[in-house]
């Protein structure tokens, strides 16, 4: 036995004392000699004092009152106390207040929004209007694939609107300008020379591909364009055009009382042409004739289909063709063939004719003094 170590019995007790005096040694720990480092396993807690921090175990936490309570926190409900105690796992957020206020929810709670908010709800009931960003001004974006698709812009002061509403079968979706005004324009305004195409389907070179289609143009040269396949009708500030590779029709869908069907005049009294120096129409008619076989052509035909007549003498009497000057007819065409002409000298026969020197060839009218059938004034005749 190492000399620095002692035993020692108690005779009465029978208790062993083992002593190991100072400068001795410990040969080995849990069988591991040398430098020894603890490793799991060497103790288990009934070896270790607790002191003020106890070990888990599930005997104490179900003995442990404040726990099953959850008094130890503050701000849990009965009912999230028991859902703890009865290990059901769940995060629950507190409602908003009900006081009239707008909250936006947040990491901590539910924080009021200030000044309406860029997109809160309006707060309308019912099936009333819901508006956004109430109080502010503000574009509102949409997008589609992450890219604009529509822009709403504020108007401080709008009063009125554009509704867009679907439609049932059978019906078109309707697009209309709502508000307090009476009546209400709807602007388009396309951007720069840009064109607004209505129904208007087009290939890669501007074809039409539709059956209709109407054009609106902006820039300078504002106009409208209306197009059937290769037909149109173009309206400019200064002129207006038609392209047609058939028939253009006018038709009177009815009995016209009183007046005329189709006038081309000026607006008004100013406005004229003003040519100088060159010669104007106000009605030109140029054709270009290419006809062979048996064909033929007009460059202006009449051909009325009388029903019933008056007796014409509210006016020239019943013509095919009146040319007048300032309302007093210069030249026409009666429905007969009869050609009378204001302008040319009157003579009451052949006789007077020759009498006053008229060349043969030379037309002339009737004065209405002679002889039946020559007793009917302004009827031309030609010198023989």
């Amino acid at each position: 036995m190492p000399e620095n170590i002692t035993i020692t019995v108690d005779d009465t007790t029978e208790d062993v004392t083992l002593f190991v005096a100072a400068g001795g040694g410990v040969d080995s720990v849990f069988g591991r000699s040398g430098s020894v480092v603890a490793v799991a396993g060497d103790y288990d807690t009934d070896e270790v004092t607790e002191a003020t921090n106890l070990y888990y175990t599930e005997a104490r936490v179900s003995a442990n009152t404040d726990v099953a309570a959850n008094t130890a926190k503050t701000g849990i409900t009965a009912q999230q106390a028991t859902d703890i105690t009865t290990n059901n796992t769940k995060v629950t957020f507190p409602e908003a207040p009900n006081d009239g206020t707008q909250y936006a929810r947040k990491s901590l709670g539910w924080e009021a929004v200030a000044g309406g908010g860029d997109y809160a709800d309006g707060g309308e009931a019912g099936g009333a209007d819901r508006t956004l960003g109430n109080t502010d001004s503000f574009s509102l974006g949409f997008l589609v694939n992450n890219l604009k698709a529509l822009l709403l812009k504020p108007i401080t002061t709008a009063v009125n609107w554009l509704a867009i509403s679907p439609s049932v079968t059978g019906s078109g979706v309707l697009l209309e300008a709502e508000g307090t005004d009476t009546d209400i324009d709807v602007n388009v305004t396309p951007k720069g020379s840009g064109v607004l195409k209505v129904d208007a389907i087009i290939d890669t070179t501007n074809n039409i591909l539709s059956d209709t289609a109407i054009y609106l143009y902006n820039g300078i040269s504002r106009s409208v364009r209306m197009e059937i396949r290769n037909n149109f009708a173009t309206c400019t500030s200064t002129s207006y055009s038609w392209g047609y590779s058939g028939t253009v029709n006018f038709n009177m869908n009815s009995d016209i009382a009183s007046g005329d069907f189709f006038i081309l005049k000026g607006a008004n009294a100013l406005r004229e042409l003003t040519d100088t120096n060159g010669e104007q129409s106000m009605l030109a008619v140029l054709p270009n004739i290419a006809q062979s076989g048996t064909a033929a052509y007009n460059g202006i035909k009449v051909d009325v289909n009388e029903t019933t007549l008056g007796d014409g003498s509210t006016g020239d009497g019943n013509n095919l063709l009146n040319l007048a000057v300032g309302g007093v007819s210069k030249a026409r065409i009666d429905n007969a063939g009869a050609i009378f002409s204001s302008g040319t000298p009157a003579y009451a026969d052949e006789a007077a004719a020759v009498t006053a020197g008229l060349a043969t060839g030379d037309i002339y009218q009737t004065t209405g003094t002679a002889a039946s059938p020559l007793n009917v004034a302004g009827i031309l005749m030609i010198k023989q």
